[in-house]
């Protein structure tokens, strides 16, 4: 199977989520059918980096549709936004591709740093800046933080968390072997279903915020904003499968571990197709969803 049509499919269970999602009445098993799509994308944005002839172009497409779709978000009031998600797993993996060991490890500092200081200054200044001025709370557009995470490349704070980035990260690193993507894919299922799924995360949870001394309003204090960016929400945990199934991402496996390298119609072999192969991505994704939230709303 080809990247093309992993990627249409992969499409086709987005769709489906996201109609269970937007419109009102649609029935719950969408949103099951839907859950192969988010590792689809995920898994062949490693294969993007190793393919592409212009990775900074690569790069600079990803981040500019993130900005876009970052707007889109604050007007529509949405959460869904997978571009940033995948332009920070294309950013690392482009970061470790470097050949020197002592580069790779500067360069992941560097980045590192990077986010941790960009988390600090936006955090900590909105935090300060309402503390002083309590009324703007009620005056500030709903996901203004959106387009501010967007545009200086904060990696903290998107669909997913940083959980999904290392996750992508891996499957990247992992491209070489089906045995190990399968193996890394298996993991971070498990550690996902350990935490959202059982009722060790939730018990994690409250047994981490009495050690740090939280105080009772730590779900919507630090703490737990630590725990949602990095993927995990607080109100979340400790729901069962059928509650919270983002665990059924595992079933895209079968479907990635049936990609044989080649790129379809985008790639180097096919000529038709290949540049409206490439954007047609791009642009069905913010399309696809402000249609399904008009239309929602609509109903509605």
């Amino acid at each position: 199977m080809n990247a093309f049509t992993l990627k249409t499919l992969a499409c086709v269970f987005m769709v489906m989520d996201h109609v269970g999602a937007f419109l009102p009445g649609a029935p719950e098993w969408l949103r099951w059918a839907g859950r192969p799509a988010m590792p689809i994308f995920v898994f062949l944005i490693g294969w993007s980096v190793e393919y592409t002839r212009n990775r900074r172009a690569l790069l600079v497409r990803l981040y500019a549709f993130g900005v876009i779709m970052s707007v889109v978000q604050s007007a529509l009031h949405l959460d869904a936004n997978i571009f940033p998600t995948l332009f920070h797993i294309a950013l690392v993996a482009t970061l470790l591709r470097e050949p020197d060991a002592r580069r790779r490890t500067r360069n992941v500092a560097l980045y590192c740093a990077y986010q941790i200081g960009m988390f600090a200054a936006i955090y900590g200044s909105l935090s300060t800046l309402i503390d002083a001025f309590p009324a703007l709370v009620d005056r500030l557009p709903w996901g203004f933080q959106y387009p501010l995470l967007a545009l200086t490349g904060c990696a903290i704070g998107w669909d997913y968390g940083v959980f999904v980035i290392l996750m992508g990260v891996a499957f990247w690193a992992c491209r070489g072997s089906k045995a190990r993507l399968a193996v890394a894919f298996v993991a971070f299922d498990a550690v996902w279903m350990f935490f959202n799924n059982t009722h060790y995360g939730l018990s994690a949870f409250y047994r981490g915020a009495r050690v740090l001394g939280a105080s009772p309003d730590m779900l919507t204090g630090f703490y737990a904003l630590m725990w949602r960016l990095f993927g995990f929400a607080p109100m979340g945990l400790g729901h069962t499968l059928a509650e919270y199934p983002q665990w059924a991402m595992i079933l895209a496996l079968p479907l990635m571990l049936l990609y044989d390298g080649r790129r379809g119609p985008g790639g180097p072999s096919g000529a038709v197709g290949r540049r409206a192969a490439k954007w047609f991505f791009y642009v069905f994704y913010p399309a696809h969803v402000v249609a399904l939230v008009l239309v929602g709303q609509a109903m509605a």
